[in-house]
């Protein structure tokens, strides 16, 4: 039973989706809005309440072992999500970034032909850009030929980058794992074949007593950096959010950024690392 409604559900969701599409292409802001809205409700509620039942009785332990994934109803919501709403996507090519520029940038991809023809307008004072007449209100946010050539140099060694940061990762966890006041994010390679790969854009750590750890450190020549001031969106008062998140504010209280950039040596992640061994073994 649960297969004829998996399908049933599924198709009436697809269907949904590809009117929200026609939709959006005539203009219909609100009959787009309708059909998006229903497509993503509905397909995830079938997916999380069918698929998962399905996969795991179904013959599909070859599949799973071949690319490592198991069917959750967490996976599959995210899943259905990006198939549904997923229109473009976005990268930002900040300095700081693993593919960072030496000043801001960043690129939109899509396949979605209206989607790019209205990004090329806002980002050129909202001119067409094969007559030259402005269609739009738009922005002068073209990026720089000077960052362009940076960024094309750039992405032919971004896997040499990451491999970099992961190995530095491999570094901070032999150095610092058996140390029980901090807690390390997962080091690369937790089972081997693991398809998820973090690049390590930054090395954020929980730390007992983070304020005196982090002066300690700076006082030892070790730059560190709290995000957002460590602090929440939900804690910027101007933002107008009266709400608490006890359990974010707890965490966001021991969080702390550490060294991690491919200009670091192994020398300096080892000094960094017994830096946190001493304050921790001496307090």
């Amino acid at each position: 039973m649960r297969f004829f409604i998996a399908i049933g559900g599924l198709s009436v969701s697809f269907a949904a989706a590809i009117y929200s599409t026609v939709f959006r292409q005539e203009g219909n802001f609100y009959a787009t809005a309708f059909a998006a809205s229903f497509a993503l409700i509905s397909s995830v509620l079938v997916g999380m309440a069918t698929v998962p039942y399905l996969a795991r009785r179904v013959k599909l332990r070859r599949f799973r072992e071949r690319f490592h994934y198991d069917f959750t109803r967490e996976g599959m919501a995210y899943i259905v999500v990006v198939l549904v709403i997923g229109v473009a996507g976005v990268f930002s090519f900040y300095p700081a970034k693993v593919l960072g520029a030496l000043g801001d940038g960043g690129a939109v991809i899509t396949d979605d032909d209206a989607t790019a023809r209205a990004l090329g307008e806002l980002r050129d004072h909202g001119r067409d850009k094969d007559t030259g007449e402005v269609v739009r209100w738009g922005r002068n946010t073209r990026l720089d030929n000077l960052q362009a050539a940076v960024l094309r140099v750039k992405l032919r060694h971004v896997n040499e980058e990451i491999a970099r940061r992961r190995e530095l990762a491999r570094r901070y966890t032999r150095n610092l794992g058996d140390v029980q006041e901090v807690v390390l994010p997962p080091p690369p390679d937790v089972a081997p074949g693991d398809p998820h790969v973090d690049v390590f854009q930054n090395y954020e750590i929980e730390a007992e007593r983070r304020d005196n750890l982090r002066a300690f450190l700076g006082e030892r020549g070790v730059g560190t950096l709290l995000q957002w001031g460590g602090k929440g969106v939900h804690q910027f008062p101007a933002l107008g959010i009266a709400q608490r998140l006890p359990r974010t504010e707890a965490i966001l209280a021991r969080s702390l950024m550490l060294p991690m950039n491919t200009s670091l040596t192994e020398d300096e992640v080892d000094y960094v690392s017994e830096q946190i061994r001493e304050f921790y073994a001496t307090r």
